[in-house]
């Protein structure tokens, strides 16, 4: 998953609290407008109209560098901790060009559902679906008989899968496979149910998010959730420190459904270490055995006070623990040939 900073500004030059570790919050505006950013956070954050449609160089389905269109999501979450009084923000951008690999070889793929996947696009069938594979011993591959990707995916826009997961996160979809216990497999559920589980956005609406994401079905999606307070969600904040030693607040993108009580599994949790570059986890155990890094109840960021109550280790103990049998089997069976 993909991780995007809140972009320093002048007001975090001045702040003197940070915070770090995991809370249920709630999204209180998304690209709001110099006015209603202003009103709604109680200081001057902008002083003109913010910009969040511009350009951007990136390489076509051909491979060659054009100008594309380019969006910039700013969420702005309120923790529910009545003692953390500091509003967050979560920043996407979306890049209407394909998804490549640094190296250009390959690009993300993208279903329905929001599953993904790097693929070869000259020789791919993309009606296909991708299954899973498992790593062994020797190095090799084994290909599963569970769906990774389904049949009908198509190539990824450059910052959509992340957001993807957000909006499926918010809106509360649910996965589109299901477990069959007798069998112990994850199978697709029946057409109905799948169609439930769709977070792809229609080929006009995507026009319209990079024409004017505010007049777009995905914003007022958004918002009618905010409205009708059905706007909570699991997240993550971390301190990230500048090169010139400056700090703010920088929330992961691995956010969790209302209804997944805020676990993200202990293998989510080496991932999101393995790619960010910012502080948001703490170390609890007196003893080498004892030790291990858990993702606590945000708190505040202090670089030499590791929080270590009983009722914060009991906590963060809970916290590490896996949300769904699905996610956990999926992150270890995706590690794919490439």
């Amino acid at each position: 998953m993909a991780y995007v900073a809140e972009e320093y500004n002048e007001r975090q030059a001045f702040e003197t609290k940070r915070y770090k570790g995991s809370t249920f919050g709630r999204v209180i505006m998304i690209n709001p407008t110099m006015k209603e950013a202003n009103d709604t956070l109680g200081y001057t954050k902008f002083q003109e109209e913010p910009v969040y449609h511009t350009k951007k160089t990136a390489k076509n389905s051909k491979g060659v560098e054009v100008d594309c269109d380019n969006l910039k999501i700013d969420i702005y979450l309120k923790p529910e901790n009545e003692k953390i009084d500091k509003i967050f923000t979560l920043t996407f951008f979306l890049t209407n060009a394909p998804a490549w690999t640094q190296a250009g070889d390959q690009v993300q793929v993208i279903d329905a559902y929001g599953n993904y996947s790097y693929v070869n696009p000259q020789d791919h069938d993309f009606k296909k679906p991708i299954y899973r594979t498992k790593k062994n011993p020797d190095g090799t591959f084994t290909t599963l008989d569970t769906i990774n990707v389904f049949g009908g995916h198509r190539i990824a826009r450059q910052g959509e899968q992340a957001f993807r997961n957000f909006f499926k996160a918010f809106m509360q979809i649910k996965n589109p496979l299901q477990y069959v216990r007798e069998n112990n497999k994850w199978i697709p559920k029946d057409d109905a149910e799948l169609a439930k589980c769709d977070t792809d956005f229609e080929i006009e609406d995507w026009k319209q998010v990079f024409k004017d994401f505010r007049k777009s079905k995905v914003y007022k999606d958004i918002t009618s959730r905010i409205k009708q307070n059905q706007n909570g969600l699991y997240f993550i904040v971390g301190v990230k420190t500048t090169p010139d030693g400056k700090q703010y607040n920088e929330v992961l993108a691995d956010v969790k459904a209302a209804n997944q009580k805020g676990e993200w599994s202990d293998y989510d949790l080496q991932q999101m270490l393995k790619r960010s570059k910012i502080d948001f986890t703490d170390t609890i155990g007196d003893t080498p055995e004892e030790k291990k890094t858990v993702i606590l109840p945000i708190h505040e960021y202090n670089m030499d006070v590791t929080p270590s109550t009983s009722e914060e280790i009991s906590e963060a103990t809970t916290a590490a623990k896996a949300t769904q049998q699905l996610d956990a089997e999926s992150d270890k069976d995706d590690d794919l040939p490439f």
